[in-house]
C-alpha cells in the first residue's frame, strides 16, 4: 500500500489523508506480525499439550481402549492418562473449567499429580482425594477440574469407577442389548478442602465380552446441539442401540459421523471420550 501511495501521487488524496492511510497500513502490518508470532506459540503450546497425551493405548488382557480428543481450540483442557503394572491398571479422564492457555497449564498439573498418586495398587476413591487436596491448595480460586477413575485388572471383568463432577458413563451392554447409564455423582476437584472435603465413592461394574464402557467430558453434549436443538440424551441412547455390537473405536466413530465432528470445524467444548471393551481371552 505504501508502494502504491508514492507511486500514484495524483489519485486526489490530502496529505494527511495520505499520512493517516500510510499509519493504518503499518498498524495492520504490526498485527499482522503479532498474530504470527502468537500462532507460532499457540502451535508449539498445541504440540506440547499433544506430547503429554499417552503415546499408545494401554495393554491389558482382557481389554480394548478407545480414544478420542478434539479440543475446541488450539489447546484445551481435557485429557487423559494411565499407569499401567504387570496385572492391571489406573486410569483417569479429566475435563478442566475453561479453554485454552490456563485450562492446558492445569492439565499439565494434573497430569503429574496423577502419575504421582495414582500407583496401580491404589484405590479410585483413594486417587481422587489425594488430588483433591493437592490441587486445591495449588490452584487460584475459581478453578476447579471434573475427572474420573477406572481402576481395571487383567483377565478379571471387574471394573471400578469413581467420579468427580464427570456426566454419568454409559455400559453399552450386547449381550442383552440395553444401555445402562451408571448413575454415580461426585463434586468435581479442588472444590472443597480439609474438613469440607468431599465423599468419593466408587462402583463395581462387571463386563462382559463386548460390553463398551463409555467415559467422556460433557463436550459430546455442546457438539451434540451445535446444530440449534437442544441436546437430548435419548438421541444418545438410539445412537447407542443402534452401534450395539461394535467394538469402542467404531463407537466413537459413530458419534464422529453422528455428531460431524470433524478437524477442521470449530467445536462449542473440547471433545474428551474414551471407550474400554471388554473382550474375549
Amino acid at each position: 500500500m505504501l508502494d502504491f501511495l508514492e507511486t500514484n501521487p495524483n489519485r486526489g488524496l490530502p496529505d494527511d489523508t495520505r499520512t493517516q492511510l500510510s499509519r493504518l497500513f503499518e498498524k495492520h502490518q504490526d498485527l499482522v506480525q503479532r498474530y504470527r508470532l502468537m500462532k507460532k506459540g499457540l502451535d508449539r503450546a498445541a504440540r506440547v499439550q499433544q506430547s503429554l497425551l499417552p503415546a499408545r493405548a494401554p495393554a491389558v488382557a482382557g481389554y480394548d481402549f478407545a480414544y478420542l480428543y478434539r479440543p475446541c481450540e488450539d489447546v484445551g483442557g481435557d485429557f487423559y492418562d494411565y499407569v499401567e503394572s504387570e496385572d492391571g491398571l489406573i486410569l483417569i479422564i479429566s475435563d478442566v473449567i475453561g479453554h485454552g492457555f490456563e485450562a492446558a497449564l492445569t492439565t499439565m498439573l494434573m497430569k503429574e499429580l496423577f502419575q504421582e498418586v495414582a500407583a496401580p495398587t491404589a484405590e479410585p476413591v483413594d486417587v481422587l482425594k489425594a488430588m483433591n487436596g493437592r490441587l486445591h491448595r495449588a490452584l487460584p480460586e475459581g478453578m476447579f477440574a471434573a475427572a474420573a477413575i477406572v481402576k481395571l485388572a487383567e483377565d478379571l471383568p471387574e471394573v471400578q469407577y469413581a467420579n468427580a463432577g464427570l456426566p454419568y458413563p454409559f455400559v453399552i451392554r450386547s449381550s442383552d442389548r440395553r444401555v445402562q447409564e451408571v448413575e454415580l455423582a461426585g463434586f468435581p476437584l479442588v472444590l472443597f478442602d480439609g474438613d469440607a472435603a468431599p465423599s468419593y465413592e466408587a462402583r463395581s461394574l462387571s463386563l462382559t465380552p463386548e460390553d463398551v464402557l463409555l467415559v467422556g467430558s460433557d463436550g459430546i453434549h455442546a457438539v451434540a446441539g451445535t446444530a440449534g436443538d437442544s441436546f437430548d440424551d435419548d438421541r444418545l441412547t438410539r445412537l447407542f442401540d443402534e452401534l450395539m455390537g461394535r467394538s469402542g473405536i467404531e463407537i466413537l466413530d459413530g458419534l464422529l459421523e453422528e455428531f460431524c465432528i470433524d478437524d477442521g470445524e470449530p467445536l462449542p467444548d473440547d471433545v474428551n471420550l474414551l471407550a474400554i471393551t471388554r473382550v474375549s481371552v
